[in-house]
């Protein structure tokens, strides 16, 4: 299950991170955002001995969500060696997700 983070952990795993990993921005009103989630952890399963994934409220984490420029939920953006090397906005089926996530990861080696 994708785990929940707060801006402080999450810089934490971003700057500590020894493998690729997924955050996931979200708002609870937002429709779209919940069936994304349900869609991430499906990802997660198939692809957590490549990356992690979070998500983190954008609503009640402002500062690192400005930080990142993330101006609508839900965002998803792609973290590698303190980098961002991908960044996806609006609902994707865990179909097309594990197609462009696994294209990112195998672009990278």
């Amino acid at each position: 299950m994708v785990v929940q983070i707060n801006d402080h952990r999450l810089e934490e795993r971003v700057l500590e991170a020894d493998t690729p990993l997924c955050m996931m921005f979200f708002a609870y009103a937002s429709d779209q955002c919940k069936n994304l989630m349900v869609a991430l952890d499906t990802v997660e399963e198939q692809l957590k001995d490549k990356m992690e994934f979070y998500k983190i409220n954008a609503i009640e984490n402002p500062k690192i969500t400005a930080e990142l420029e993330v101006d609508t939920v839900p965002t998803m953006l792609i973290y590698q060696d303190g980098d961002e090397i991908a960044r996806y906005d609006g609902m994707h089926s865990s179909e097309a997700l594990i197609k462009k996530f696994t294209a990112v990861l195998n672009k990278k080696k």
